[in-house]
C-alpha cells in the first residue's frame, strides 16, 4: 500500500484486467481517504487532476456519430461555472455557450459542443 494513503485507510489493491485496471476497496470511503484511493487510480488510468470545478459536480463528455455532447451535474447547494473548451448549445435552455457553462445549483446542463 502506498504510504501517501491515510493511516485509516484499508487497503486497495489495483489489478490489471483485459485493457485496464480493476480496482476493490473493502469498504466504504469518505472524505481524504476517498480522494486519496481516486487520486491514485486517475493517476494510474492518466486521467488529468480536475481543476477549477467544485466538489460534487460532475462533468463527463461523449462523443458519436451525432456529435459531442458535455453533460454537467450539479450536486452542491450553490450555483457553479464549467469550463468549456469549446462553444455549443445547451439543449435544455437553446442557449448557445461558450468559455463557461453556467450551472444552477442542484441541476443538470448538456451541451451539444460545436465542430
Amino acid at each position: 500500500m502506498p504510504t501517501a494513503f491515510p493511516r485509516a485507510a484499508p487497503p486497495s489493491p489495483a489489478t490489471a484486467w483485459a485493457k485496464g485496471t480493476a480496482w476493490y476497496v473493502s469498504t466504504r470511503l469518505s472524505g481524504p481517504h476517498l480522494d486519496a484511493v481516486l487520486d491514485r487510480a486517475c493517476d494510474d488510468a492518466r486521467i488529468a487532476p480536475r481543476t477549477g470545478l467544485p466538489r460534487d459536480v460532475e462533468v463527463v463528455t461523449r462523443a458519436g456519430d451525432s456529435g459531442t455532447y458535455l453533460f454537467a451535474i450539479n450536486h452542491t447547494g450553490a450555483d457553479t461555472k464549467v469550463p468549456l473548451d469549446a462553444a455549443g448549445t445547451e439543449l435544455l435552455t437553446g442557449e448557445h455557450t461558450a468559455g463557461h457553462l453556467a450551472v444552477p445549483a442542484g441541476a443538470v446542463r448538456v451541451v451539444r459542443l460545436d465542430g
